[in-house]
């Protein structure tokens, strides 16, 4: 894998984090539970940070453990292959919580 590649996955990361992030602000679990259309957005949104993810190599997961690298694979391995059991309160909650601090951590990576 190249250093480019890397750079492509790590900027995907950013912008599906920053995309997932916008569309829950000032979105209540309530709002998010309501609305099918948003519901599906930050699954796909979350399935396509954990794929990035994934698709990076080594180095800079050692070099940035920061990131819970591993989470995000699990996360992605559950929506895709639990689709049928997924839980909106845990994907609302991640996008409003978790997603913050990821993106911070991600942006701190420099000179790919």
């Amino acid at each position: 894998m190249s250093q480019h590649d890397d750079q492509l996955y790590i900027e995907d990361m950013k912008s599906f984090t920053s995309e997932a992030i916008d569309l829950t602000k000032g979105i209540s679990l309530d709002e998010c539970n309501k609305n099918r259309v948003l519901q599906l957005a930050l699954v796909k949104l979350l399935e396509n940070i954990g794929e990035a993810s994934i698709k990076v190599s080594n180095y800079y997961k050692e070099n940035y453990r920061n990131i819970p690298w591993e989470e995000l694979r699990g996360m992605r391995n559950r929506l895709v292959h639990g689709y049928n059991k997924i839980n909106l309160e845990i994907v609302y909650h991640t996008c409003r919580t978790d997603l913050p601090f990821l993106l911070n951590e991600l942006q701190k990576i420099e000179n790919l």
